[in-house]
C-alpha cells in the first residue's frame, strides 16, 4: 500500500472516530504490516510529516521481522485412511502420532475406514490413482464422508498399494504380490527364491490421495460426484516410498494381515526380518513410512501457504 493511501486510511479514520472495538473490523483486508504503518503514524502526528513517515516505515518493517509466519499449529488436515488391513492402518498410526508430537505447522486427524475397492490390472501407478478414485468414489456413495468433510476444513481420502519386487524374476510380482502370496504363502515364496543367486527385494508402498475434499459443496445430505471420481477442484497423487533388502527362511510372526511377505524379508542393514519387527519399530523406517512422510511434507506445504493467504486476505477458513 502506497504512502498516499496510508494517509487518507488515517484521515478517514479521523473522520469517523473509529473505536477500539470496531479497529480490527475496520482493518479487515490489510496486511499487518499496513496495519502497524496506519497505527504508528496515527501516534505521530506531533511530529513532522517526513519523520512520521520514517518511524511509519522502520516500526513496519520491525514487526514484520519479528511476527512468525504462523503459529505451531495453524491448520489441520483430516486423513481418512481407506484401508481394511488392521496392521498397516497401526503402523500408518505410529507415523502420523509422531508427526503430531513434532513441532509441524499443519496436524493430522486420522481415521481408518475400509471401502474395499477392485483393483485393476496396470502399472503401479495406475493401480494407484485407479484405487483412489474407487475408494472416494464408493465412499462417497455410502455417504461415509458427509460428517467428516463437514467438520474439517481439510480432508482427503488417502489409499496405499504395496508392492514386492523380485530381483531373480526382473522385479516380478510387484503390485501382483498378493495373489501370489494367496497362493504359495511366505514360505513357498522362499522355496522359490531360494533356486536363485540373487536373493535381492525390494517393496515399495504407492500412497494415493484424493486431494482436498474441502472444494465440495456440503449444503445437502449428499456430497456431489464429479465424472471422474475426483472431487470439484481436487486432483489425485501419488507418493512413494521404498526398501531394498532380501529374501531369507521365514522368521517372526508380526504381519500385515493374513497374506504377509514380511517373515521372510529382511531390510538392507539390518538382522531381523519385518516378521521379527513390530509395527512400531517398522514406522521408523519403513516404506510405508517414507511414503506417508513424503504426503505428509506435500500437503503441509501446499495447505500452510494456502492458509497463510486466507489469512493474509481476510477470508474465510
Amino acid at each position: 500500500m502506497s504512502l498516499l493511501c496510508i494517509v487518507r486510511v488515517v484521515n478517514a479514520r479521523r473522520r469517523v472516530r473509529v473505536s477500539r472495538r470496531d479497529e480490527n473490523i475496520y482493518n479487515v483486508g490489510l496486511p499487518r504490516p499496513t496495519r502497524e504503518c496506519i497505527r504508528v503514524f496515527e501516534a505521530s502526528e506531533t511530529r513532522s510529516f517526513s519523520s512520521s513517515v520514517a518511524t511509519t516505515m522502520s516500526a513496519a518493517e520491525s514487526h514484520a521481522e519479528s511476527e512468525p509466519s504462523e503459529p505451531a499449529h495453524c491448520v489441520t488436515l483430516c486423513v481418512v485412511y481407506c484401508t481394511g488391513n488392521a496392521g498397516k492402518f497401526r503402523e500408518a498410526s505410529h507415523v502420523f502420532d509422531e508427526w503430531n508430537a513434532s513441532a509441524h505447522p499443519l496436524k493430522v486427524e486420522y481415521r481408518q475406514i475400509d471401502a474395499d475397492p477392485a483393483e485393476i490390472q496396470g502399472t503401479a501407478e495406475e493401480v494407484c490413482r485407479d484405487k483412489v478414485k474407487a475408494a472416494t468414489k464408493i465412499l462417497v456413495e455410502r455417504g461415509a464422508l458427509n460428517e467428516v468433510v463437514r467438520g474439517n476444513w481439510s480432508c482427503e481420502v488417502v489409499t496405499e498399494d504395496v508392492g514386492l519386487e523380485l530381483g531373480c524374476l526382473n522385479g516380478f510380482p510387484g503390485v501382483y504380490c498378493k495373489p501370489m502370496l494367496e497362493a504359495i504363502g511366505d514360505g513357498g515364496l522362499w522355496e522359490l527364491v531360494r533356486r536363485y543367486e540373487d536373493k535381492s527385494a525390494r517393496v515399495t508402498c504407492s500412497l494415493g490421495s484424493s486431494g482436498s475434499l474441502s472444494e465440495v459443496m456440503l449444503g445437502s445430505d449428499r456430497l456431489p460426484e464429479a465424472p471422474d471420481c475426483d472431487t470439484r477442484g481436487s486432483e489425485s497423487r501419488m507418493f512413494v516410498g521404498s526398501l531394498e533388502g532380501s529374501i531369507g527362511p521365514p522368521r517372526g510372526d508380526v504381519k500385515h494381515g493374513a497374506t504377509s511377505w514380511n517373515s521372510v524379508f529382511t531390510p538392507a542393514g539390518r538382522a531381523l526380518t519385518f516378521g521379527e519387527t513390530p509395527f512400531e519399530e517398522q514406522a521408523k523406517f519403513s516404506h510405508r513410512r517414507q511414503a506417508i512422510m513424503e504426503y505428509l511434507e506435500n500437503r503441509q506445504k501446499s495447505i500452510v501457504a494456502s492458509w497463510r493467504e486466507r489469512k493474509r486476505t481476510g477470508s474465510r477458513f
